[in-house]
C-alpha cells in the first residue's frame, strides 16, 4: 500500500478447488433406481461437485427380489414361476415350472372278446399328457406276437386287438401286452402288463 493508502498489488489469495480445498460427502440421487446409498463429493466453499452423485449398484444377489407367476410355455409344466430384480423388473431366474405328474394311460386286464359288445376289443387309453403310443403289442405264453399296432396319437383312431390271431379266435388265457408311452414333456416310457382274455 502507497503512503497515500493507494494499492499496489490487490488483495488475493490461494484459489482452493477440489484438490486443495475443504470437501464434504453428501447424499444425492443418481437417477438409478438400482443403486443404494448415492452420494457426491462437494467442494465446501463454493458447492461445487468434485465426485459425481453414484450409488452402489444392485443386481440379482445383493437387491431385492419378487417370485411371481409366469408362462414357461411348456404343457407339460404346473406353478411355473421367475425371479426378477425389483428396482428394474430384470429377470434373475428364468420362468420355470415343475413337471406335471403323468397319471393317465392304462390298458384293462381282462376282456372278452365275443362279439356281445361288451368289452370286445383290447385297446390303451391314452390320457392328456400323452402325445402318442409308438408301439403297442401283444404276445402270447410262447412269444409269439399276436397284435401290434404303431404311432396310435388319439383314442379314436386305433383299432384295437380283437383277439384274433392269423384268422382265428385265441384261446381264452393270459396274455402279455408291451407299449412304448412317449409323453408331451418328452418323457418316454416302455409299460408291461397282463392281460387276461375270458370267453
Amino acid at each position: 500500500m502507497n503512503s497515500d493508502g493507494s494499492i499496489c498489488i490487490p488483495c488475493a489469495g490461494t484459489l482452493t478447488d477440489c484438490s486443495n480445498g475443504t470437501t464434504s460427502v453428501v447424499n444425492c440421487d443418481d437417477g438409478n433406481p438400482c443403486t443404494i446409498n448415492d452420494v457426491q463429493t462437494i467442494l465446501d466453499c463454493n458447492g461445487n461437485v468434485c465426485v459425481p452423485c453414484m450409488g452402489i449398484l444392485q443386481d440379482c444377489d445383493t437387491g431385492a427380489t419378487t417370485v411371481r407367476a409366469c408362462d414357461d410355455n411348456n404343457p407339460s409344466t404346473d406353478g411355473d414361476i421367475e425371479t426378477i430384480l425389483n428396482c428394474d423388473g430384470s429377470i434373475c431366474i428364468d420362468c420355470a415350472g415343475q413337471i406335471k405328474f403323468i397319471t393317465s394311460g392304462w390298458v384293462a386286464n381282462i376282456f372278452s372278446p365275443n362279439g356281445d359288445g361288451v368289452n370286445d376289443v383290447l385297446k390303451i387309453y391314452i390320457g392328456p399328457d400323452i402325445k402318442q403310443v409308438t408301439k403297442f403289442e401283444i404276445f402270447d405264453r410262447w412269444g409269439s406276437k399276436v397284435f401290434s399296432e404303431l404311432n396310435i396319437i388319439s383314442n379314436n383312431d386305433q383299432i384295437g386287438w380283437d383277439g384274433i390271431y392269423k384268422g382265428n379266435n385265441v384261446a381264452p388265457g393270459v396274455y402279455v401286452y408291451f407299449a412304448i408311452v412317449e409323453y408331451v414333456n418328452g418323457k418316454v416310457e416302455t409299460k408291461r402288463g397282463n392281460v387276461t382274455i375270458i370267453d
